[in-house]
């Protein structure tokens, strides 16, 4: 017996029909829909596979918590300078109350250091009113270190109710900043927001 399939000759018709596409905008409208389904299809799954990646949608709670991230890691960096100029401002503070001229002098020094370099090397943070109160609070804690040196060095200006005035302006900012930490750390909203 021999099995082989008869081969089709020129004049057989079928064979022709079975290969030739149907004439006309049926064939060209059928490619562009499947183009378009599988378009569509390849969207849609991108889609799903980054859902399920992330393993979230994005949700307004994820932000925030991963802007509170952001915000302890620069405080983590931060605060140790932060502290530092407050100290610096208690310290001088306490030394002009009890006259002692050699703790004045490095407590000036500590606060210039603090507030000329220290401070606005963490600057900006991630929050502007926060950046806005430490740049205010080091400018006036830089402006008050030089004149308690300027002092401290027997220059023949009176720099007594600047250099205290500046103090208590420095405080003012370094309050209101911590106060601004405390609010981003905790996730509070900024009053009058």
């Amino acid at each position: 017996m021999n099995w082989s399939v008869p081969q089709p000759s020129a004049d057989d018709d079928l064979a022709v029909d079975v290969v030739d596409q149907p004439k006309g905008d049926g064939g060209i409208r059928r490619r562009s829909l499947v183009a378009l389904a599988t378009t569509v299809a390849v969207v849609i799954g991108a889609a799903i596979v980054a859902l399920v990646l992330t393993g979230r949608a994005d949700r307004p709670g994820d932000i925030a918590s991963l802007e509170r991230a952001v915000f302890a890691d620069w405080w983590t960096a931060a605060e140790p300078y932060v502290s530092d100029l407050q100290d610096a401002i208690d310290d001088s503070q306490r030394a002009l109350r009890t006259r002692d001229g050699p703790v004045l002098a490095a407590s000036c020094q500590r606060m210039h250091d603090a507030a000329a370099v220290d401070i606005p090397a963490h600057l900006p943070t991630p929050d502007p009113h926060l950046s806005a109160e430490l740049q205010a609070a080091s400018d006036d804690a830089h402006t008050a270190a030089h004149m308690c040196l300027s002092a401290l060095g027997h220059s023949p200006n009176n720099y007594d109710i600047e250099f205290l005035s500046n103090l208590d302006q420095a405080v003012r900012h370094l309050r209101a900043a911590v106060s601004i930490v405390d609010r981003n750390l905790t996730g509070q909203p900024r009053s009058g927001a």
